[in-house]
């Protein structure tokens, strides 16, 4: 079962790299300046792009559409500095994490590196269950053995980490509304099968 640990709590439930917060306002003022127009940034494209700037890692047409609904505090259609700043500093820190659990820093998350993080965020799953759950979110990539053979390997980039985590702590909110209107254990509608019944990975 996945311990209730909030999407709000798993990007500082682990201490990211220091940073100091003169480089990071930095970063973020120049990437807002390159893509703003008249003080704003004023579609998902643009949003992407800035923000793929500001963490020097791609991101997904659908993850910038997720994040400029979520930015968007207003509901302006617009994403003005202080709601980009504030996307900003959040997705830095979820890019130092994903730096972090890179433990051999080839750019990407191995399907163990991704469980050791999954584990440090609180969820207690068992492996067979995350890489059923990780190949929703991950793609094939080609590796080579100390041997120079190669062989395809699941990885997940960045935008696939992410995404996962935040359909994982929608589950986990749906599950304990479930247990909880049902008067049950948790144990009696595992968090797994739950997930498994969304994803169809059961």
């Amino acid at each position: 079962m996945a311990t209730a640990v909030s999407l709000s709590q798993q990007s500082s439930c682990i201490e990211p790299p220091s940073r100091p917060a003169s480089s990071l306002s930095g970063q973020i003022s120049h990437a807002f300046q390159s893509y703003q127009v008249n003080g704003v940034i004023t579609d998902e494209p643009h949003l992407r792009a800035a923000l793929s700037e500001l963490i020097s890692l791609p991101i997904s047409r659908s993850t910038a559409r997720q994040f400029f609904r979520q930015a968007d505090s207003n509901g302006d259609d617009y994403i003005d500095f202080t709601e980009f700043r504030n996307l900003g500093r959040v997705l830095a820190q979820w890019r130092d994490l994903y730096m972090q659990f890179d433990s051999n820093g080839d750019g990407v998350l191995s399907l163990e590196e991704y469980w050791r993080a999954l584990c440090m965020f609180g969820y207690e799953l068992d492996t067979a269950f995350v890489e059923r759950y990780a190949n929703q979110h991950s793609e094939l990539r080609e590796v080579s053995d100390e041997g120079g053979e190669t062989r395809e390997e699941r990885v997940l980039g960045f935008d696939g980490f992410v995404q996962s985590c935040i359909k994982l702590d929608r589950l986990r909110k749906v599950h304990q509304q479930y247990v909880s209107s049902m008067g049950v254990s948790p144990n009696v509608v595992p968090f797994e099968h739950l997930v498994g019944m969304v994803h169809g990975i059961i």
